[in-house]
């Protein structure tokens, strides 16, 4: 993957002279292009053979390295003995390059001072052993993905040293192939099969001699009912190693092929247990007592459905899967998940989709699915009877969307979670309906959000910077979880430069643009629920962006709109059932600030 190349400096004199730098705010990685930093700043070296110096001495760290090896390694044709001086004089220009006190010299050679964290060879290496020793599987996958995002391409890129790509790099990709295929182990045994056979699909095409590659897709897609294919997969592999390598596939696949011959599909069909929780949120943080309460609805019957309802941004998917793979294990039939795609870029779904859908999830092929309403809705009641299925609904508009799906669910008890940004008031007429509304975050669980997303760099974990970038974020978990990715991706920049960003006359909502996904950013999320509402309602919402009081009152919404006082107090409804308002009783109201910078743009 191509990667933009950084704008670089030389250090100043005074950084040179280590005035302004911390030597352990040098950092070097080799996990793809060559990247030096000195703090927050990108720093060139100039010269292929002080690259490899600076590389070998990463690799080496914190352990020193004598000048005879590192002349035999940068100059291997050269005698040892005879490039001792050339290591000197290399030396003293890489540390023109960096700072004088970066690298230190002793008896046992030259070091390279810098913390592990800032070494990316030696934070995968680390990140890894802490993966080998977690008991939770959770933790450990988590562990090997972040181990994983270190890699920007293959290593050493753009560094011309035969030993480092003879010596190291092979055992780093072997230390990398071995991580991946168990981050992937442990994706297959949560039920992702989807996700994990496309990502198995790259991965034996980038690394297509890897024969325990071709064995966990072989696997995958046995365990996805999809035979076939496995045969397919297991003749590219055979045909690939005849070619290349001359010989035939080893043991562990000869075994899975073995077992795909001697399968009778027809006698033994696998038992379909659905499993299509999307993967949670990482870094998730918070919401104890909305988790605990649906804790004790569920799984012990108390409910048929309970929804979380609130307004753009405030986390109600991330809570909905933080609890259904909390509490998967409850549901041994399998987990439905289905976005209605209520308030999104695309058109929502319409309700005879999303019973279709859901029919397919359990393993309706299109000419078993019957054709009218009623009939897929009692056949969706029978596959669900007696079953332990726990069934998510997200992103849902109104009632009418999932209205065909709730007989077929309810009948038989199969317990439903929903996320909207509507209330669904009509949903109580169940009887076994619970509503869970989710708000702004607490001050000191905002603050968690940023501290999650940032790691350890001192410079941004001041306790006051950071509360102020919560307040300014106003406690809402999207906009927190953007500002902390932003500065994770910038470590150069400090809290407080985004903070300044915040408070500066520009529209405010641009520091929540998401460049890798726009359809993530503020602007994005707060539109989908905008361009639901009626025009009147919309109206009114744009004028209360102009209103300068925290507190408004049904009069001064009828005055803004240029309208009467029960017209005004439908659309404030309107506006607090879409979560675009809260409302204090019934003649006072509060808009977010950040709805209100968006109804202030130009709609």
């Amino acid at each position: 993957m191509a990667n933009a190349v950084p704008q670089v400096d030389k250090p100043s004199a005074a950084d040179r002279r280590g005035v302004f730098l911390n030597v352990h705010e040098v950092s070097v990685r080799l996990l793809g292009p060559m990247e030096v930093r000195i703090g927050r700043r990108p720093i060139a070296v100039v010269g292929g053979r002080r690259r490899v110096l600076l590389a070998l001495l990463a690799v080496a760290a914190p352990a020193p390295l004598l000048a005879e090896t590192l002349g035999g390694r940068i100059w291997p044709d050269l005698p040892p003995a005879g490039t001792r001086k050339k290591v000197q004089t290399l030396v003293v220009r890489l540390r023109q390059d960096l700072a004088f006190d970066a690298i230190e010299s002793g008896p046992g050679g030259y070091r390279l001072r810098c913390d592990v964290e800032d070494l990316d060879i030696a934070h995968f290496d680390s990140l890894l052993s802490e993966a080998a020793r977690a008991d939770d599987p959770m933790v450990e996958r988590d562990l090997l993905a972040a181990a994983l995002d270190l890699w920007r391409g293959d290593p050493f890129e753009g560094v011309e040293c035969g030993w480092l790509l003879d010596q190291v790099a092979p055992r780093l990709t072997e230390r990398y192939l071995a991580a991946i295929g168990r981050r992937i182990e442990l994706d297959l045994a949560a039920g992702r099969q989807a996700e994990s056979i496309a990502e198995l699909r790259v991965l034996t095409g980038r690394h297509p001699l890897h024969e325990a590659g071709w064995g966990q897709l072989l696997k995958a897609l046995i365990s996805a009912g999809r035979p076939t294919e496995a045969l397919s997969a297991y003749a590219d592999v055979r045909g690939l190693l005849a070619t290349e390598l001359g010989i035939e596939p080893g043991p562990e696949l000869q075994g899975i092929y073995s077992g795909l011959l001697q399968a009778d599909a027809e006698r033994h069909p696998p038992q379909f247990v659905p499993q299509q929780l999307p993967q949670t949120v990482r870094r998730f943080v918070g919401r104890s007592a909305e988790l605990a309460t649906l804790d004790e609805l569920l799984p012990a019957g108390q409910v048929v459905c309970a929804t979380i309802v609130g307004g753009a941004g405030v986390g109600k998917t991330a809570t909905a899967l933080r609890w259904a793979h909390r509490a998967r294990h409850e549901f041994s039939d399998g987990q439905l998940f289905l976005d209605l795609r209520g308030f999104s870029r695309t058109d929502p779904l319409e309700p005879m989709a999303a019973l279709d859908a859901l029919l397919h999830s359990l393993g309706f092929t299109a000419d078993q699915i019957p054709r009218s309403g009623t009939a897929r809705t009692r056949a969706l009641h029978g596959r669900l009877s007696g079953k332990r299925t726990l069934v998510v609904l997200d992103n849902v508009r109104d009632v009418d969307q999932i209205r065909p799906l709730l007989p077929g669910l309810a009948g038989v008890r199969a317990p439903v979670l929903i996320t909207s940004r509507n209330r669904l008031r009509d949903l109580n007429r169940l009887g076994c309906h619970r509503t869970i509304e989710l708000g702004m975050m607490p001050s000191k669980e905002a603050v968690d959000v940023l501290t999650a997303s940032l790691g350890e760099t001192p410079h941004h974990r001041r306790a006051a910077d950071l509360a102020e970038l919560a307040r300014l974020c106003g406690h809402l978990p999207l906009a927190l979880a953007i500002a902390g990715e932003q500065l994770a991706r910038q470590p150069w920049a400090t809290t407080g430069d985004l903070i300044d960003q915040l408070t500066a006359s520009r529209p405010r909502l641009d520091a929540f643009d998401s460049p890798d996904d726009p359809t993530t950013s503020l602007r994005a999320v707060f539109s989908w629920s905008y361009h639901a509402l009626d025009s009147d309602t919309a109206q009114l919402f744009r004028m209360l962006g102009q209103h300068t009081g925290s507190d408004i009152s049904v009069r001064t919404a009828a005055a803004l709109a240029g309208t009467d006082e029960p017209d005004a107090a439908r659309s404030l409804r309107r506006l607090v059932d879409e979560h675009l308002l809260i409302s204090h009783g019934s003649n006072h109201f509060e808009m977010h600030a950040l709805l209100r910078s968006y109804a202030a743009e130009d709609l």
